[in-house]
C-alpha cells in the first residue's frame, strides 16, 4: 500500500475537521446569572454569606461548573448548601478521599452534584465543582465564611472581600453584583472607611454602619473587583471576650431519641497599643493616603509610614537571620551585589538584636555557630567573613538550613526569629520548604527575595505567606541593597513574647493557640486565645473564680514584664447572637486542626481528622459532597446517551490526529514555518518565494526587536552604573566640576563616598572623629575648623560632633540613597541625643553644621 504523502492543503483540511470535532466536544457554560455577598463585622470576626446563581446556558445537553474561592488559615466554611426545585439541601463535610469517590460514583449516575476542596496543602482556595446541571436550568448555591481579621498600622482592623475570582463565569445577562456590609462594634466607631468598589455609607447610630455596593458605577469589566474596609473603634485595646458554641451532628440512626451534644467556648482577644503616642498622626496619614487613591495594604505604603511616622528601633527584640544563595548561578555580578546588600543589612541592624548568616548551596554554612549577640566585635567578625563569600557551593538546597535553623537552633528567650532569604532560582522539593516554614511560623516571619529572571515566584511569594512575612523579586538591574534594606525596615517590630497563661484546667479541654506554646506577638498582630471547654461546661454556669484567666508576658515597647487578669464576661450584645457563636466556635477549632495537620506527622492525624468530620470543618484532609438532586430514569438515559455521543466523537478525533501523524523521518508540524521538506517541495514556486519573503520579514522584525532591546537595556545599565551625562557639553561640565575640589557638593554627591562614609560607622551608628575625613569634606571652607571648636562644647565627646556632621553629609548630599541609610541614622540620632550637654534641639546643631558645610 502506497503511503499517504501529506501536503500542505491537505493539513490544512484535517485540521479543520479536528477543531470542528474539538468544538463538538465543548460543553456550553453553565454561567454566574445573580452573585450577592451579605456581609457583618462584629468587633473583628467577619461573617460572609455568599449567593450565587448559576444556569445551564444549553438547550439540550447537561453541563458542568468549576470555580474558586480564597480559603486561607484564618478563614472557616462554615456552611454550604444547594438550593433545587424549591428544595434546600445542606453539603456534608467527609475523609477528602471518600468525598471524591462519592462524587465520581454519584455524577457517573447522572446526579445533580457538587464538590468542595482545598485544592492542595499550601494553596489559598477551595475548588467548588457543580456536576449534571440539567439543560437551561439553575441552581443556586449558598456559601458561609467566618473570619477572624487583621490589622494594618497596629491601630485599623482591615477586611478584604474579593470578587474577581467569578471573572471568568460572569453572564453577559447577569445583573450587577449586590454587596451589604454591616459594621457593629461595642464601642463608638472612630474611623471607618472603605476602598476599592465604591460603596454608600449609612449611619445607623455610633455602633453601627452598613455599607451598600454603590450598584449604578459598578463595571463589570473594572480591573478592581474588591472591596477594603478600615475601620477602629473605642475599646479595641482593651480585652474583648466573645462566647463561641455548637453543636454536634448526632449519628444515632433513631433520630427520635438522639440528643445533641452542645459545646461551648471563649475567644479572648486584645491588641498590643504600640502606637499610642502617634495615633492622631496615623489617622491623618490614612486619611490623606485613602485621599489620594493610594493601596494601603502594599509594601510601599508600610515603608512611607516606618520612615515618617514610626520608630520602632529601641524597642525592637529579634533575631535576624540573613539565608544568602552561593550556588553557582549566583556567580560573577550577582553575588557582589548580594554581598554589598547584606553588608549593609548587617550595618543596619537595631543595637538589641541577635544575627547570623547562613549561605547555602549543595551545604550550608552559617558564619557563627549559633546566632551572637550584635556588639561592634561580632559585626565586625561577619563584615570579615562575608567579605570573602563566592558563588561556590554548588546547587540550591534551602530544606537544610532551614531546617536546622527551625530544629536545632534554639529560640532565644525573649527574642523572636526574622530570617531574610535571598536566592536566585527555585528547589524541586519547594512544597517542603514551605509547609516547614508554615510549622515554624509561631516564634519566626519569614521574608524572601527573588534576585533574577530565574527566580521561583511560587517559592518566593508563598514561603512569605507561610511565614507571614514580606516578599520581593527583582531583576538584576535594580538596586538590591535598598530593596533589602526597605523590607528590613518595615519587618523592624516591637513585640510581645514570653507568655505565660493560668486557668482552671477543669474546666477546659483545650486551647488555640496551645498555652505551652504560645506565638510572639509582632506589630499588626492581635492576640487570639481559644478556650474551648470540656463537654457540658457552659459560660453562664461558672463561678467567679473559674471565670478568671490571667496572662503574663513581656513587652518590649514598654520594656517590662505585663500581667493582666481577664475575666470571662460577655457583652450582652453578643449573648443571644447565635450565628456570632458558631462563628467564634468553628474558627478556633479550624485553625487548631490546620496547625495539628501541618505540624504532625501523617500516622497522628487520626483524632483531628475526626473532630474536623464532627465539627463539620472542611480542612485538607476532607472536602464536601452535596447530592443536590438523584437524576431519574429519563434523565439517565438523556446523560448516557450525552456520554457516548462525546465518546464517539473522542474515537473520531483520535482517527483523524493518526491520519494526521507524519512519517518518523519528517519533522512535520501544522505551522507553516515547520513544513517539512517534501511539502515545499510540493508547493509552487509562487507560494515557495512567499514563505521564503514572509519568514525573512519576521526574522529581520525579531532581529531589529531584539538590537533595539538590546540597547535600550544597555544604556539603561549605563545610566544605572556610570551615570554618565549624554550631551557633549554636560561630559565636559561634569568633567570640570569633577576636578574643581571646590564643587564639594558633587563630591559628596557620588556614591563612592556613600560607599565610604558607610564603611566607617559602627553597630550603634556611630563615627569615631576623625580629623583627616573632615579636612577631605571641607578642604576649601574657610574657618570651618574654629566653628567645630566652638560646637564640640555642646557634646560629651567629638564623636558626636563627628557622627551628626555625617548625618548631615548625608541628609545634603546623599538624599537620592536615603532608603539605605534611614535605619542607621536612627541608630545615629539615638547616640547624639543621649550625649548632648545641653538640653537643646538638634535641629539647632544641624543647622549650624549645614551652615558650615555648605
Amino acid at each position: 500500500m502506497m503511503k499517504q504523502k501529506l501536503s500542505y492543503s491537505y493539513c490544512q483540511f484535517q485540521l479543520m475537521k479536528i477543531n470542528n470535532l474539538k468544538n463538538s466536544l465543548v460543553q456550553e457554560p453553565c454561567l454566574l446569572n445573580n452573585l450577592e455577598y451579605k456581609c457583618q463585622i462584629l468587633n473583628n470576626v467577619l461573617n460572609i454569606t455568599l449567593n450565587q446563581t448559576f444556569q445551564n446556558q444549553s438547550q439540550k445537553e447537561y453541563t458542568d461548573a468549576e470555580y474558586f474561592l480564597p480559603l486561607d488559615d484564618s478563614i472557616c466554611l462554615e456552611s454550604f448548601e444547594a438550593k433545587y426545585n424549591c428544595k434546600t439541601i445542606k453539603g456534608i463535610v467527609r475523609e477528602k478521599e471518600e468525598a471524591k469517590k462519592e462524587y465520581n460514583k454519584s455524577k457517573q449516575q447522572g446526579n445533580l452534584v457538587s464538590f468542595a476542596s482545598i485544592q492542595d496543602k499550601n494553596s489559598n482556595q477551595v475548588g467548588i465543582k457543580l456536576g449534571n446541571i440539567p439543560p437551561k436550568e439553575q441552581i443556586e448555591i449558598q456559601i458561609k465564611f467566618s473570619q477572624q481579621l487583621n490589622m494594618i498600622l497596629n491601630k485599623y482592623y482591615v477586611a478584604y472581600i474579593p470578587i474577581q475570582q467569578f471573572e471568568g463565569i460572569f453572564s453577559t445577562n447577569m445583573s450587577k453584583p449586590k454587596l451589604n456590609l454591616e459594621l457593629f462594634c461595642t464601642g463608638k466607631i472612630n474611623f471607618a472607611e472603605t476602598k476599592g468598589l465604591l460603596t454608600e455609607k449609612k449611619i445607623i447610630n455610633e455602633n453601627t454602619l452598613i455599607f451598600n455596593l454603590n450598584e449604578s458605577l459598578f463595571k463589570k469589566d473594572q480591573k478592581q473587583m474588591n472591596l477594603q474596609i478600615f475601620y477602629s473603634y473605642e475599646g479595641m485595646f482593651e480585652p474583648q471576650v466573645i462566647l463561641g458554641s455548637t453543636t454536634l451532628p448526632n449519628s444515632n440512626q433513631d433520630l427520635k431519641n438522639a440528643t445533641q451534644e452542645k459545646r461551648e467556648s471563649v475567644l479572648v482577644s486584645f491588641i498590643p497599643n504600640f502606637n499610642q503616642e502617634i495615633s492622631q498622626e496615623i489617622d491623618d496619614c490614612m486619611k490623606a493616603a485613602l485621599n489620594d487613591g493610594n493601596e494601603l495594604l502594599s509594601d510601599e505604603f508600610q515603608q512611607k509610614i516606618s520612615q515618617e511616622l514610626v520608630d520602632y528601633f529601641e524597642s525592637s527584640r529579634s533575631e535576624f537571620i540573613f539565608l544568602l544563595d552561593r550556588s553557582g548561578s549566583m556567580n560573577g555580578r550577582p553575588i557582589k551585589k548580594a554581598t554589598e546588600a547584606l553588608n549593609l543589612f548587617l550595618k543596619s541592624l537595631p543595637a538589641n538584636s541577635y544575627f547570623n548568616v547562613y549561605s547555602f548551596g549543595t551545604r550550608y554554612d552559617p558564619i557563627f555557630p549559633k546566632s551572637v549577640q550584635y556588639t561592634g566585635e561580632a559585626l565586625e567578625a561577619a563584615l570579615k567573613k562575608t567579605k570573602n563569600f563566592k558563588a561556590d557551593l554548588g546547587r540550591t538546597d534551602i530544606l537544610s538550613p532551614l531546617t536546622n535553623i527551625f530544629e536545632v537552633q534554639e529560640k532565644i528567650n525573649g527574642y523572636n526569629k526574622q530570617i531574610f532569604l535571598l536566592t536566585d532560582g527555585g528547589v524541586k522539593n519547594r512544597d517542603k520548604v514551605i509547609r516547614l516554614i508554615k510549622k515554624n511560623n509561631k516564634h519566626c516571619r519569614t521574608h524572601s527575595i527573588g534576585f533574577g529572571s530565574g527566580a521561583d515566584q511560587h517559592l518566593i511569594n508563598q514561603s512569605a505567606i507561610a511565614g507571614k512575612g514580606l516578599s520581593k523579586i527583582i531583576n538584576m538591574d535594580q538596586d538590591l541593597s535598598e530593596v533589602v534594606i526597605e523590607m528590613l525596615h518595615i519587618c523592624i517590630t516591637p513585640s510581645l513574647d514570653d507568655f505565660s497563661i493560668t486557668y482552671d484546667t477543669s474546666i477546659v479541654e483545650s486551647t488555640y493557640p496551645a498555652s505551652t506554646d504560645f506565638p510572639s506577638v509582632f506589630k499588626d498582630d492581635i492576640l487570639n486565645i481559644h478556650f474551648f471547654f470540656k463537654p457540658q461546661v457552659e459560660l453562664s454556669k461558672l463561678t467567679e473564680s473559674q471565670r478568671k484567666v490571667n496572662i503574663k508576658y513581656y513587652d518590649s515597647k514598654q520594656k517590662q514584664n505585663i500581667q493582666k487578669e481577664i475575666k470571662l464576661e460577655v457583652p450582652d450584645s453578643f449573648i443571644c447572637n447565635t450565628s456570632l457563636q458558631e462563628s467564634v466556635f468553628k474558627l478556633g477549632k479550624n485553625m487548631q486542626i490546620n496547625e495539628f495537620f501541618i505540624s504532625q506527622e501523617e500516622e497522628n492525624n487520626n483524632q483531628f481528622l475526626q473532630q474536623a468530620l464532627d465539627y463539620q470543618l472542611l480542612t485538607e484532609k476532607t472536602a464536601l459532597i452535596c447530592v443536590i438532586q438523584e437524576a431519574n430514569d429519563e434523565q439517565k438515559v438523556q446523560i448516557q446517551a450525552q456520554k457516548q455521543k462525546i465518546q464517539q466523537v473522542k474515537q473520531q478525533l483520535k482517527s483523524e490526529l493518526k491520519q494526521l501523524k507524519p512519517q518518523r523521518k519528517y519533522k512535520c508540524s501544522l505551522k507553516m514555518k515547520s513544513i517539512c521538506p517534501k511539502e515545499i517541495e510540493d508547493l509552487s514556486a509562487k507560494k515557495k518565494i512567499c514563505i521564503k519573503r514572509n519568514m525573512q520579514q519576521i526574522n529581520e522584525e525579531f532581529d531589529d526587536e531584539d538590537n533595539n532591546f538590546d540597547n535600550d537595556k544597555a544604556r539603561k545599565r549605563k545610566s544605572i552604573t556610570t551615570q554618565q551625562p549624554k550631551t557633549k557639553k554636560e561630559q565636559k561640565v561634569a568633567s570640570k566640576l569633577k576636578s574643581n575640589q571646590e564643587n564639594n557638593g558633587n563630591i559628596l554627591s557620588s556614591n563612592q563616598i556613600f560607599e565610604e562614609i558607610i564603611s566607617l560607622v559602627d553597630h550603634l551608628g556611630i563615627w569615631k572623629y576623625d580629623q583627616n575625613l573632615i579636612n577631605k569634606y571641607l578642604s576649601k571652607k574657610q574657618g570651618w575648623d574654629k566653628n567645630f571648636e566652638e560646637l564640640s562644647f555642646n557634646f560629651t565627646n567629638k564623636d558626636v560632633l563627628m557622627t551628626l556632621f555625617i548625618l548631615c553629609i548625608l541628609e545634603l548630599f546623599q538624599i537620592h540613597n536615603k532608603s539605605k541609610w534611614i535605619l542607621i541614622v536612627k541608630k545615629s540620632l539615638v547616640f547624639v541625643k543621649k550625649n548632648m550637654k545641653q538640653n537643646q534641639s538638634i535641629e539647632a546643631f544641624r543647622e549650624s553644621l549645614k551652615q558650615i558645610i555648605q
